[in-house]
């Protein structure tokens, strides 16, 4: 194992800047032996929001990697879904999500760090969140040096102050996976309408080897979406965190958080 790349995407949306004015300096500020390489409509924008915060953060135009890899694109938009078709997340969220972002995301870090000897693996997460508690990247590390062989690491969501708890399935805002393996060509040949769907399906399906982690600071998701009680005591057991908090709530539960751990 070399290093793991962690990447993000911040695009098609307003909301998605103003989550990443959060998210974006809490990584830098914790995980602090990690590079960031965010995927953007908008290069100046995060500029600003990094700040002179930036030598571990890498800005990629993204509309480069549409003109780029345009058959690609089209593939999976054809095998997608619409924005009409994501009504329902645009209600939960309470803006309009343009999904093509987020799902060719995968293919484009795996293209763009392809020849980058540093990186063994790509950790793929979501700006709609909030890192906490320190270097969370060193304990991924040791989950991913114990099972090299896996293809795909995904995160279980079973604590009980976790949304999803019934069942722990595990998400895709932590998607983890080996670079050069068998995952992106599978991602690509079974597209399924979402990258969540497809994920879940290779899985499933064990179409790539996966490791399903039981920590769950790793992908802590929607914290207060039960309990409107939630304290910073009953988290800080969890830290260091990725705390997910998508949702129509989000942002101002993203603001919670920084007021209580950004110290």
């Amino acid at each position: 194992m070399r290093d793991i790349a962690v990447v993000m995407s911040v695009a098609g949306n307003g909301a998605y800047f103003e989550f990443a004015s959060h998210s974006v300096p809490s990584f830098l500020k914790n995980n602090k032996s990690s590079d960031l390489f965010v995927f953007t409509d908008d290069v100046a924008r995060i500029e600003r929001i990094a700040g002179a915060d930036t030598g571990r953060l890498c800005i990629i135009d993204i509309l480069g990697f549409f003109k780029k890899y345009e058959e690609l694109v089209r593939n999976l938009e054809a095998s997608g879904v619409t924005d009409e078709q994501m009504s329902d997340r645009t209600k939960r969220y309470g803006f309009l999500h343009h999904h093509i972002f987020v799902s060719a995301l995968l293919p484009f870090a795996e293209y763009y760090l392809r020849e980058d000897e540093r990186y063994s693996h790509i950790l793929k997460i979501d700006c709609d969140s909030y890192f906490a508690g320190g270097d969370m990247m060193e304990l991924v590390r040791e989950d991913v040096l114990s099972s090299e062989d896996c293809e795909l690491f995904l995160v279980e969501r079973r604590h009980p102050l976790m949304e999803f708890y019934s069942g722990g399935k595990p998400g895709v805002g932590f998607t983890l996976w080996r670079k050069g393996s068998r995952f992106i060509p599978q991602y690509i040949g079974q597209f399924n309408g979402t990258e969540q769907v497809t994920i879940l399906n290779l899985y499933r399906k064990k179409a790539v080897k996966t490791r399903i982690l039981t920590r769950p600071g790793h992908h802590f998701v929607r914290p207060f979406w039960k309990n409107k009680d939630v304290t910073k005591e009953m988290l800080e057991e969890f830290l260091p965190t990725y705390f997910h908090l998508h949702g129509i709530h989000g942002r101002e539960n993203v603001k919670k958080l920084e007021e209580w751990f950004n110290v």
